[in-house]
């Protein structure tokens, strides 16, 4: 399997984060890799703004997080853009080792590939790739069982440098917890990406990694995912698909414990199968990866919702019509589930940047 070297890695829309790497004249050597794109508009900005993001989210959202959301939102840098290698294909899973990111899985015409990376920034919109790529990387999750459109408007827990909660990682846009709340807020897509990609990039450049990537450990875990990734057959994807649609279709509003349940079975199931089938092409696998993808978000989901025993913003609960009486987010990760106190401070995690 082809190994690429680089300082950073940038995941879906590169541009807001190389201009900023190019202001701030960042020496490393970049790549760049495919997940989505996201459309870039004019938002919101100034106090009102942040005060009216904060009431529309139930005040759900982070203070913190939305105050530089709409202190930013709409301000360009003048510099060129930093250099970067385009690297064709996409992204299908990161790896980190002792809270440390070392790099990602990608696939090309019939290839996988590994990225060699202590650094990577996944920077786009609504996405769910993002998310199951973060969860298996050992980042903290939030608020995803608030949904608009089939997309869930939390994500990956972040500062307000745009770190995440394993070391490296960064991310910016709506792949994000702590913007839109508990209710979708159409500025907070339209800005979060660029504010965000922005700070996180001049946070990386004015920042000296120390770690280094494990390049063997790397490489073992490439091959081991790929094959894994190989126990799939296409036809079978559809199968599993179907089968498991209808546990989707059961996820509409108001929720109730009993559709939960009859939702979480299914995917465990569908997982299960998933699991039991037999070695494949490398076409096949990448089908598959990406088709875990989807239960892995589902079951997120569902988690979540299920944690979620009250009424608030867009997530209405059947069996739980009124608010908490002590308002809570809902956070997972590979650690386990936890249920934080919105009066406590956040993020529930250290800061990743100072972990020793």
């Amino acid at each position: 399997m082809n190994v690429f070297s680089y300082d950073l890695l940038i995941i879906g829309s590169a541009a807001p984060a190389l201009q900023a790497l190019g202001a701030a004249r960042y020496p490393g050597k970049i790549a760049v890799l495919a997940d989505s794109d996201t459309a870039k508009t004019p938002a919101a900005s100034g106090e009102m703004n942040a005060r009216l993001l904060m009431e529309t989210g139930c005040f759900h959202s982070d203070p913190a997080l939305v105050r530089v959301l709409c202190d930013e939102a709409g301000k360009q840098t003048e510099h060129a853009p930093a250099h970067a290698d385009a690297l064709p294909g996409c992204a299908l899973r990161l790896y980190a080792k002792n809270n440390q990111i070392q790099g990602a899985l990608g696939f090309d015409r019939g290839q996988f590939f590994l990225v060699a990376a202590p650094r990577i920034l996944l920077c786009g919109g609504e996405n769910g790739s993002a998310l199951t790529m973060a969860y298996y990387a050992g980042a903290r999750l939030a608020d995803l069982e608030f949904q608009f459109q089939g997309h869930p408007l939390g994500g990956m827990i972040i500062d307000a440098e745009g770190c995440a909660t394993v070391r490296g990682l960064y991310a910016a846009g709506c792949w994000c917890a702590g913007l839109h709340g508990a209710a979708y807020q159409a500025p907070v897509a339209a800005a979060a990406e660029e504010v965000f990609a922005c700070r996180a990039a001049r946070n990386i450049a004015a920042t000296q990694m120390q770690a280094g990537v494990d390049l063997s450990a790397l490489e073992s875990w490439g091959e081991e995912t790929a094959h894994v990734g190989a126990a799939r057959i296409a036809d079978s994807i559809g199968e599993i698909r179907r089968e498991c649609a209808p546990a989707a279709e059961q996820l509409r509003f108001p929720y109730d414990e009993a559709m939960l349940e009859t939702a979480l079975q299914a995917v465990s199931h569908a997982q299960h199968e998933l699991n039991e089938l037999p070695p494949a092409a490398p076409e096949e696998a990448f089908l598959r990866l990406r088709e875990e993808d989807w239960l892995i978000a589902l079951r997120l989901h569902v988690f979540s919702a299920m944690e979620r025993r009250d009424t608030l913003g867009c997530f209405v609960r059947g069996d739980y019509p009124n608010g908490a009486a002590a308002p809570y987010r809902v956070c997972m990760g590979l650690q386990g589930l936890l249920l934080w106190p919105e009066k406590e401070a956040w993020p529930p995690q250290h800061d990743a940047r100072n972990e020793a």
